[in-house]
């Protein structure tokens, strides 16, 4: 079941907030006051992302078009019940419908997400926060099944995780560093086999801070190298000031 809380695709994005969520675009991880954000993928079998921001600042329609799939998703902002909703569908029809609980920061309490049309809890992330760590909790039918600790800098920013699936006989540990823009820049993850995997990420940016192209590298450990296994490209539109402004 995919979740719907206010992490990126990248592990250890950082999520804080130090201002009331101003729009879903903020919630998503945009900077500015983007209209529309398309992003291209160079790897095999690349898809393109699309997300669409309506003027209100509280819809955002996000396309997922991929070589065997199409994936839909519609979030809706409520800032008075300070909740996020989000209803994810494949092309096959499979449907969920997801409720994100903020703080006053715009940072993510709880998630629970249900299967449509029936209704069904089939999933809760529960958040618990200290001064320096965050406490997830994923639940199925009730069942732990991923318990995540992630240990913070002054900004906010996860620099380690470790990740316990309910099976697993230790937990993953990653290490992450950020760019100046607070996106993540490296992660080494220590498997609980004794893998151990790198990963290094370049990105250029427009004058708003989101970025324009994204660079993913996997250290080849044969050859003691990074070698280059994706690229994204990003267009963004903005409104401006008076579409911004209700005008």
């Amino acid at each position: 079941v995919r979740g719907a809380s206010a992490a990126t695709r990248y592990p250890g994005r950082a999520t804080h907030m130090t201002t009331a969520l101003l729009s879903i675009a903020h919630h998503l991880g945009f900077k500015g006051n983007p209209q529309l954000a398309i992003e291209t993928s160079e790897a095999h079998g690349g898809y393109t992302h699309r997300h669409e921001f309506d003027d209100s600042g509280q819809i955002a329609t996000v396309t997922h078009t991929g070589a065997h799939n199409e994936i839909r998703s519609t979030y809706r902002y409520d800032p008075i019940k300070r909740e996020v909703e989000h209803i994810y569908t494949q092309r096959n029809g499979y449907t969920t419908r997801a409720i994100t609980k903020l703080d006053h920061l715009g940072r993510e309490l709880q998630t629970e997400i249900y299967t449509l049309p029936d209704g069904k809890l089939v999933q809760r992330n529960l958040v618990e926060r200290g001064p320096t760590w965050i406490r997830r909790t994923q639940l199925n039918n009730d069942r732990v099944v991923t318990r995540i600790h992630e240990e913070l800098d002054p900004l906010g920013r996860c620099v380690k995780s470790a990740t316990k699936g309910r099976r697993a006989p230790k937990p993953t540990i990653a290490h992450y560093t950020y760019d100046q823009h607070d996106n993540v820049a490296t992660v080494v993850r220590f498997g609980p086999f004794g893998t151990i995997t790198r990963e290094s990420y370049e990105r250029e940016y427009d004058q708003h801070g989101n970025w324009t192209l994204e660079r993913r590298y996997e250290w080849n450990r044969l050859e003691s190298r990074y070698e280059l296994k994706s690229t994204l490209t990003r267009r963004l539109t903005y409104f401006t000031a008076a579409q911004a402004a209700g005008g």
